[in-house]
Parts: C-alpha cells; structure tokens; sequence
C-alpha cells in the first residue's frame, strides 16, 4: 500500500474475518477502487490496534517516510526503497495463497487486473 493509503484508511474499511481491506478510490492514487488481501500477521497485528479514532493510523505521509529513512539508516541499508517492500510483500502473498508455481502473478497494486511475471516468487523446489 501507499503511504497516502495507509493514512487515510479507515476501520470502517478493515474486513479482518473476511481477511482483507476495501481501499476506495477516492484514497487510491489511481482513483480506482481496490481490494488488498491480508496476511495472517497484518490480521494479528490490525486486531490488536486500539480504535481511537475512525481512521487506522494516526500519521502523516511524512512521518512514515522519515520512519522508514530512519530505520534504513539504523540497519545501513542504502539502496532499498518502500516501493520495493511493496513488490516483496506482493511476491510473498501470491506464494503464501496461490504457490507460485508458474501462474501470472497477481500484484497488489491492481489485484485484479495487473499481472506481473513470477520469475522473481520464492520457489522452494
């Protein structure tokens, strides 16, 4: 997910028994809405947030830029960028649900109608 999407999104828009989050297209960058599947973890670890307000994360775009710089920096990575953890968590969530196995891959940028090549899935065989 974006930036700009984590910020803006609300509870009203986290189905965590059906396992995933309804991204309406007036917070899409696209302006399309979207559905995003959710691990198991992001399904623990949204069910332990406190709702104090109507929105999920209490925080700008900036600070989670800056959070991430800092966290870079902390662990001396360079050359990694959001966007990058972005293709990973899609590449580890099409295998987790489809196998990876030679299947168009669905990318969570546009779940339902963008495909990328698996060539780069994790492939334990």
């Amino acid at each position: 997910m974006r930036r700009g999407e984590l910020c803006k999104l609300k509870w009203s828009d986290v189905h965590l028994e059906d396992g995933y989050l309804m991204l309406k297209g007036a917070i899409t960058k696209n302006r399309k809405s979207r559905i995003v599947p959710l691990s198991l973890r992001a399904k623990r670890i949204l069910a332990t947030q406190p709702k104090r307000s109507a929105f999920v994360f209490a925080v700008t775009p900036e600070a989670i830029k800056s959070a991430f710089r800092r966290a870079r920096a902390r662990v001396g990575i360079v050359d990694l960028r959001k966007h990058d953890l972005r293709h990973e968590a899609t590449s580890r969530l099409f295998v987790e649900t489809v196998g990876g196995h030679g299947q168009d891959e669905p990318d969570s940028e546009e779940w339902s109608t963008k495909t990328v090549h698996p060539a780069h899935c994790y492939d334990d065989t």
